[in-house]
């Protein structure tokens, strides 16, 4: 891995404050694709790679106030937590498609092989009991159903946990259960988990 910095206004007349602060530089880090999957390699994970399957999350929502509604793509009430999904399937470079309603209708029972998609069904229940969101996961993949689950987070954090366990199914890495058991922590920060490492904020604020 390699990095230089480049300064946008080098070259520019100072201004009357240059010096003042901190100059913002643009920050370019080139990676070696070798040396990153050796890294993996020796942290005991395996890089993926390849053409990655397209994520269809089929998710019925019981929110704080009815009514329930479904994570589709035509569904006004999902609008921010459609945003929040969109948001980590990116950062893990998956791509990610919702139903439109219709699709929950009529719907069959998702193959169980290695195809193109990979359909995640389950609901996303508000708990007071728990103090946030329980998330209920279920697949198949390569012939075996997979059921995972969180309890007690926020949102986002709940749809992190399905990627990953998708992650890991559709990699070939093991089974969602496998997954680190996270607790709930006050300052929202996020771990990195093997092939999606990713830097967070760490004071960012979950939502309910």
């Amino acid at each position: 891995m390699s990095f230089n910095y480049v300064d946008p206004i080098a070259g520019t007349r100072p201004k009357d404050d240059q010096g003042t602060y901190d100059r913002a530089e643009n920050l370019t880090v080139t990676f070696d694709p070798a040396k990153i999957d050796a890294l993996l390699v020796s942290l005991g994970d395996q890089p993926w790679p390849g053409p990655r399957p397209v994520l269809v999350p089929m998710l019925s929502v019981h929110a704080r106030k009815p009514p329930n509604y479904l994570l589709s793509a035509d569904e006004n009430l999902a609008a921010e937590q459609r945003a929040a999904f969109e948001r980590l399937a990116s950062e893990a470079g998956i791509e990610l498609r919702f139903p439109v309603a219709a699709e929950f209708l009529n719907a069959v029972a998702p193959s169980c092989g290695t195809g193109k998609t990979f359909i995640v069904r389950g609901t996303l229940d508000w708990s007071e009991a728990a103090l946030g969101w329980v998330g209920e996961w279920r697949t198949c993949r390569r012939g075996h159903e997979h059921v995972w689950s969180i309890r007690g987070v926020g949102y986002d954090q709940a749809f992190e946990n399905l990627i990953e366990g998708m992650v890991v199914l559709a990699a070939g890495h093991g089974s969602p259960k496998s997954l680190p058991n996270r607790q709930p922590r006050p300052d929202c920060a996020r771990r990195p988990f093997g092939i999606m490492i990713r830097q967070q904020s760490a004071n960012r604020e979950d939502r309910p």
